[in-house]
């Protein structure tokens, strides 16, 4: 019995984890609002790499305009990382939830000059 016990965890540990994989290309939608209440929208790729629950890779609007993911972690299906643009300096924070093939969630964007913009963003896996 015990040993049925453990098996059955062990299973669902391993499911538990392969759920939690961010590794791959993601990509989709993003909208920022701007401190006048204007939309700024586009379309931004991240190419992530995992090593146990932390996150490499980078991230950006493009595949020639990417950033190094800074900070990257993941944590029962919660992604936290940074990156900055180094064409303007601005900082981007993003605090994602793994929903099925979808990484999606609020970020914000600190301006050199400490401004601080809210947005959102739902990135589906590349297939």
């Amino acid at each position: 019995m015990k040993a049925l016990v453990f098996s059955l965890l062990a299973t669902a540990l391993l499911l538990c984890a392969a759920e939690s994989n961010v590794a791959g290309k993601w990509s989709g939608p993003y909208s920022i609002t701007l401190p006048d209440g204007t939309a700024n929208d586009g379309t931004g790729l991240a190419i992530l790499t995992q090593d146990g629950g932390q996150i490499a890779g980078t991230i950006g609007p493009d595949e020639d305009n990417q950033w190094k993911v800074e900070k990257g972690a993941i944590a029962g299906g919660k992604v936290t990382c940074e990156g900055t643009n180094p064409s303007d300096g601005n900082l981007y924070k993003f605090t994602l939830v793994l929903d099925g093939d979808h990484l999606k969630g609020p970020f914000t964007v600190v301006t050199p000059d400490g401004q601080t913009w809210t947005a959102k963003l739902d990135f589906a896996r590349v297939k």
